[in-house]
């Protein structure tokens, strides 16, 4: 059965409650001032009723205390400077209502914040250049260059200056002024002391504002015991944020929180709003008005530049081109090339555009290899590459280039998307394509910074394939549904679907696990063409069979010792993809790699996506 007794919290006491205990029991009324004879038994008597009337008293007493203790509101503050922790001249940051560790110090009348706080919350387009210390903020058309520790900067080639010094580089950590911030990106800002706080705010949202009527006190637990922390006179806009019993649980901007009688507040549903001067302008983009039908062409020697003409003569719906033809070759930006006219007037003789491919790989090549992390983040060579890039792109011009940059270290993530952005202002003003590959997204490859990409440049590519790699440790689907689809919905939470693009294999992998002659594991893989992959499932006689979960004939079997598995590519795979990427009209597809697919598969792209 349900105990319906009524708890302290149940009970609906008024805050201003005042229990009078003054009037205790009158004693002295209780004896005869005449002497009278008393016999034992009536001597025991009285004393009897003197100890009754005694102990009566004491828990009347008693009574009184347990309803002071329990009932009676707690008329004492709560304490701002403990509550947020601040000492002195300390500041607290309150960001979204709750309070943060974030680092923010005052100079001059003006608050400084730490820029990994503004990078992950704000904006991420304040850079520092470490080596020449600067500050760089790049927008769609122009770098701001702001030297550390100076009010004076120049936007483009204008030089401007503030009244305050803008940044400053203290204990390694970078710190920009608010004011500075301010109306560069998507937030309000508050300034408020005893104790010093910045409050900032982003993100409008649904809110339930909570309005004080007569008598409204917030306190710090759901208790009229909790310490006061506002009452009906405070002026913050209140949040209703939960329910405990009688009580709402509620917050304001600037991180204080508490309860309040629900029956002293009235509840409105409303959208939350703030002023701030930002607009936010798309940058110009360089998209085509057509659907992207993009084959990569690999090209390791120049010699492979000859065989273009074959490798196009049973295409369908192909709209560009793009030749591996460079790797950057050092930290200094430098790179090679294989780019050969012929080919160029070919491709733009065919109707077709051509954006070639630039890769990091050399990175990686042993003695030979660079420090991608010294690249990137030396502005003297992110900005020769980005000059030798361009070089390459009036002198033989192009219609677009394709970045292929797939070593990034996370240490270098910063750096690196810094040279999209500072890349992408150069290709917006000669008029080119910047179209940027990408993984599949994960959480280590967050530092790619999908959504800069997606704000910056033309094209976003996810690489929707090698889900099971050479030096894996499992044998695998290179491009599974559930790999594929994934890819692209991750992509689309921060890129707009008019700028992705999903690559699929015109490969597969033929995998191999076994013993040796030594008893030794051998487990191996290989790339193979479309074909060779349904050639070597004959040849060794293995048995294939549709799954349904990954949308491909898989073929496994033994031959001799050895195990064989391969997740073939043909026309019934590449179709549950092409009509995955059209549900989602995204902007185009694109393939790797071109010379390795079954001629029919144009008829798959032809019929289900180019119509």
């Amino acid at each position: 059965m349900e105990d319906n007794k009524n708890t302290t919290d149940d009970l609906n006491w008024d805050e201003d409650i005042d229990l009078d205990l003054s009037d205790e029991p009158d004693y002295g009324s209780l004896y005869n001032d005449e002497p009278v004879r008393r016999n034992r038994k009536a001597s025991r008597k009285k004393i009897i009723i003197i100890a009754g009337a005694v102990t009566a008293a004491v828990v009347c007493l008693i009574v009184a205390a347990v309803l002071i203790e329990r009932f009676v509101p707690n008329k004492e503050w709560l304490n701002l400077n403990n509550y947020y922790a601040v000492t002195g001249d300390e500041v607290c940051l309150v960001y979204n209502y709750e309070i943060t560790d974030a680092s923010v110090f005052i100079r001059d009348g003006h608050y400084y914040v730490d820029n990994g706080f503004i990078s992950d919350n704000i904006t991420d387009k304040f850079y520092l250049d470490e080596k020449n210390m600067e500050v760089l903020y790049t927008t769609a058309d122009a770098i701001w260059t702001i030297p550390v520790g100076s009010s004076m900067y120049t936007e483009g080639t204008d030089r401007m200056e503030t009244e305050y010094v803008i940044s400053y580089y203290e204990n390694d950590t970078l710190y920009i002024a608010i004011d500075f911030v301010y109306g560069k990106a998507d937030f309000v800002y508050e300034e408020l002391n005893a104790p010093y706080r910045l409050v900032i705010r982003n993100g409008q949202r649904d809110e339930n504002v909570v309005e004080f009527k007569e008598k409204a006190v917030v306190r710090e637990s759901a208790s009229v015991k909790g310490k006061i922390v506002a009452d009906e006179d405070d002026k913050a806009q209140w949040i209703l944020i939960g329910k405990q019993k009688s009580w709402y649980n509620v917050i304001t901007a600037d991180g204080r929180k508490g309860y309040v009688k629900s029956s002293r507040v009235n509840v409105t549903e409303t959208r939350e709003d703030y002023d701030t001067p930002y607009i936010y302008t798309p940058y110009p983009s360089m998209q085509k008005d057509y659907d992207i039908c993009l084959v990569w062409d690999a090209i390791y020697t120049e010699g492979d530049n000859n065989g273009i003409a074959d490798r196009l003569k049973d295409t369908k719906c192909v709209t560009t081109v793009s030749p591996t033809w460079y790797q950057v070759v050092d930290e200094d930006g430098n790179i090679s090339s294989f780019a050969d006219w012929e080919y160029i007037r070919y491709i733009h003789d065919s109707g077709m555009e051509i954006w070639p491919l630039i890769s990091d790989f050399t990175s990686v090549d042993g003695e030979n290899g660079w420090d991608e992390y010294e690249m990137f983040s030396d502005t003297d060579s992110r900005r020769n590459l980005i000059e030798n890039i361009m070089n390459e792109i009036t002198t033989y011009g192009y219609d677009g280039i394709n970045i292929d940059f797939e070593k990034v270290p996370k240490e270098a993530g910063a750096a690196y998307t810094q040279f999209i952005r500072e890349l992408s202002i150069r290709c917006r003003e000669e008029k080119v394509v910047l179209s940027v590959d990408n993984y599949v997204p994960m959480s280590h490859t967050e530092h790619y910074n999908r959504k800069a990409q997606g704000e910056c440049v033309d094209y976003v590519i996810v690489m929707g394939y090698d889900e099971h790699y050479s030096g894996g440790s499992e044998a695998g689907s290179v491009a599974s549904i559930e790999f594929v689809e994934n890819g692209m919905d991750r992509t689309l939470e921060s890129v707009s679907a008019d700028k992705v693009i999903n690559g699929v294999p015109f490969y597969t992998r033929l995998w191999i696990d076994g013993t040796d002659e030594n008893g030794e594991r051998v487990f191996t893989s290989s790339s193979c063409s479309m074909q060779d992959g349904l050639d070597y499932a004959e040849e060794l006689g293995l048995t294939s069979n549709w799954d349904d979960t990954v949308k491909q004939y898989v073929a496994k079997g033994y031959s001799g010792t050895l195990f064989y598995s391969i997740w073939l590519e043909e026309e019934e795979s590449m179709s549950a993809r092409v009509e995955a990427i059209k549900e989602r009209n995204i902007a185009g597809i694109a393939a790797w790699r071109l010379g390795m697919e079954l001629d029919s598969i144009w008829d798959i792209f032809s019929e289900k996506y180019y119509n």
